[in-house]
C-alpha cells in the first residue's frame, strides 16, 4: 500500500517595485491520518505513566503492609492470660461500681492517627474490631473504635482504643446467689438445689436478687470505653489480634464462673440487661414448684408402694381381744368348779332328815325293856311301872347320848366343810393357773405376731427407702446432665 508524502510549497518571490505584490497560495493541508496518530500516542504516554504510578504505590503498598486484618480468633489461650483478663475485668468492674455512676464515659486523650496511619502503621482496624464484636454482648453495638496511642515492641504491637457502644437495653449490675431451699420438709434434698436453672444465662444453682439491681448504662445511649490491644501481630501481610484486653461490659461465662468460684455462697455482681432480670421472682418460685412437684411425686410414689406392701402383711390380735378371750376362758372353767364350802347338818341327822331319830329310838328302847322287866317282876301294873322307869331312864340316856353325838356330829361336819373348802380352793387355783397358763399362750402367740409384723414393717421400710434412693439418685442424675449441658452450653467451664 502507498503512503503518501506531504510536500512544502515553494518559496514566495519578494516582489519588485514594477511588479505588484499577491499573497503566496495557501499550503496544502497534511494527509487526514496524522493527527489521530499523535492523539494516540499522547493518550499511550499518560497511561503508561499512570500504570507506572499505580504499580509503583502497589509495592509500596505491600512492602509496607497490606490492610488485610484476620476476623478469626487468633487469641492465645493460656492460664496466664485467663488470670490476667479475670483480675482486669473484676478490678474494671470493681472501680465503675464503686464511682456509682450511670453511664461509662471513660475518655482518653492521646494521638490522633491519620488515614496513612490505620492504613500501614496500625493494625487492621477489621481485626480489631472482630475482637470487640467477640467481647461485647450480642445486644450492645459497637459504634466506633479509635486508635489513642500505640507501642511497638520488636515484631509485636500494642495499640490503646477508645470505644463507642450503644446497648440497645439499660444495663445493671445485679447480685447473683445459690439457689436455697426454705421449706424444712425438704432440707434432706438441699444439695440437688445445685442444679436447678431457675435462669437462662445464669449456671445452675444460682438466681439474681433484682430487688439489689443498680443501673449503670442507660439502654440507648453512648458509652465510651477503654480497651487495650496487648499484642497484634503481622503475618504474611495479615494483621492477627493474639491478646487484648476484656471489656468492662463483656460477658463472659469464663469470667463469670471464676468470680463465683472466689465468692462462694456470697453475692458476687454481674452486669446484665434488664429483660435477662425480669419477672425473676416468678421464674425462680416456678423451678422450686418444678422441684417440689417432683420430690412429692418421688414420696408419693413410695408411700404408694408402702401402703400395698403393708396391705399384704397378716393381722395381729388386738390386745382387747386377748382380754375378751381370757374372760371366755374363765367364766368357762368357772363355771366347772366345785360348789364353794358349807355348813351341812343333813349328812349327820337332825330334823328333816328323813331318818328316825336317835332321840325316839332311845326313849322307845329304854321304855320297852322298862316294861318288861315290870311284867317279868309284878304283872301288869308292875309292867306300866317298868315301862314308866324305862322311858325315863331313856330319857337320861338320851340326854348324855345326845352330849356324846353333838360334838361327833359338829366334828364331821366341820371336817366335811373343810373337805368342800380345801377341794375348791385346789380347784380354784387349778383354774387360775390354767387361765394364766392360757393367756401366756395368748401373749406368747401375740408378741410373736407382733415381732414378726414389726420385723416385716421394718423389711418393708428398707425397701421404701431404698426405692426412694434409688428414685432420688435418677432424679439427681437427670438434674447434673442438664445442668452440665447448661454449663457447655454457657460456657461456664470453670464451675
Amino acid at each position: 500500500m502507498s503512503t503518501s508524502h506531504w510536500t512544502p510549497p515553494p518559496t514566495p518571490t519578494p516582489p519588485t517595485p514594477s511588479t505588484s505584490w499577491a499573497p503566496p497560495p495557501p499550503p496544502s493541508s497534511p494527509p487526514s491520518s496524522a493527527a489521530p496518530t499523535k492523539k494516540l500516542l499522547i493518550f499511550a504516554g499518560v497511561g503508561l505513566g499512570a500504570l507506572a504510578i499505580v504499580s509503583v504505590l502497589f509495592l509500596i503498598f505491600v512492602s509496607l503492609g497490606g490492610t488485610s486484618g484476620s476476623t478469626q480468633n487468633d487469641e492465645v489461650k493460656s492460664a496466664q492470660k485467663t488470670d490476667a483478663d479475670f483480675l482486669t475485668w473484676r478490678d474494671k468492674k470493681q472501680k465503675f461500681v464503686a464511682k456509682g455512676a450511670v453511664n461509662i464515659d471513660e475518655a482518653i486523650a492521646g494521638k490522633k492517627y491519620g488515614w496513612w496511619d490505620k492504613q500501614f502503621v496500625l493494625p487492621n482496624e477489621s481485626a480489631a474490631k472482630a475482637a470487640v464484636k467477640r467481647r461485647l454482648r450480642p445486644d450492645i453495638q459497637l459504634i466506633s473504635l479509635t486508635p489513642v496511642s500505640h507501642e511497638v515492641t520488636g515484631q509485636e504491637m500494642s495499640v490503646t482504643y477508645q470505644l463507642e457502644v450503644r446497648p440497645k437495653s439499660s444495663l445493671y449490675t445485679v447480685p447473683i446467689r445459690p439457689m436455697e431451699i426454705n421449706d424444712p420438709s425438704l432440707g434432706e434434698y438441699r444439695k440437688l438445689t445445685q442444679y436447678l436453672m431457675p435462669s437462662d444465662d445464669l449456671p445452675p444453682g444460682y438466681a439474681y436478687l433484682p430487688e439489689a439491681k443498680r443501673l449503670i448504662a442507660e439502654g440507648g445511649k453512648i458509652q465510651r470505653l477503654e480497651w487495650v490491644v496487648r499484642t497484634a501481630v503481622k503475618e504474611e501481610n495479615t494483621w492477627k489480634i493474639l491478646d487484648a484486653e476484656p471489656i468492662l461490659l463483656q460477658s463472659d461465662p469464663e469470667l463469670e464462673g471464676r468470680l463465683l468460684k472466689i465468692h462462694g455462697a456470697s453475692e458476687p455482681d454481674l452486669i446484665r440487661a434488664d429483660w435477662q432480670i425480669a419477672n425473676m421472682d416468678i421464674r425462680r418460685q416456678t423451678e422450686f414448684d418444678r422441684f417440689n412437684n417432683r420430690i412429692l411425686q418421688i414420696k408419693d410414689q413410695v408411700a404408694n408402694m408402702a401402703e400395698k406392701r403393708k396391705l399384704e402383711l397378716p393381722e395381729i390380735q388386738p390386745e382387747s381381744d386377748i382380754k375378751e378371750l381370757v374372760s371366755s376362758y374363765r367364766k368357762d372353767r368357772s363355771a366347772a368348779l366345785p360348789s364353794k364350802a358349807k355348813m351341812d347338818s343333813s349328812k349327820f341327822g337332825g330334823s328333816g332328815s328323813g331318818e328316825p331319830t336317835k332321840t325316839a329310838v332311845r326313849i322307845g328302847g329304854t321304855a320297852g325293856t322298862g316294861a318288861a322287866i315290870g311284867a317279868l317282876a309284878g304283872g301288869g301294873e308292875a309292867a306300866g311301872i317298868g315301862a314308866l322307869a324305862g322311858v325315863l331312864g331313856g330319857l337320861l340316856y338320851d340326854a348324855v347320848s345326845k352330849g356324846n353325838d353333838k360334838k361327833k356330829f359338829e366334828a364331821q361336819k366341820k371336817a366335811d366343810y373343810n373337805r368342800q373348802a380345801s377341794a375348791h380352793s385346789y380347784a380354784v387355783k387349778a383354774m387360775e393357773s390354767d387361765v394364766r397358763s392360757y393367756e401366756s399362750k395368748l401373749r406368747a402367740e401375740h408378741q410373736k405376731q407382733k415381732a414378726h409384723r414389726e420385723s416385716l414393717l421394718r423389711l418393708i421400710e428398707k425397701e421404701c427407702k431404698e426405692l426412694e434412693t434409688k428414685l432420688i439418685a435418677e432424679y439427681e442424675k437427670e438434674l447434673k446432665d442438664a445442668a452440665q449441658q447448661r454449663r457447655q452450653a454457657l460456657g461456664y467451664t470453670t464451675l
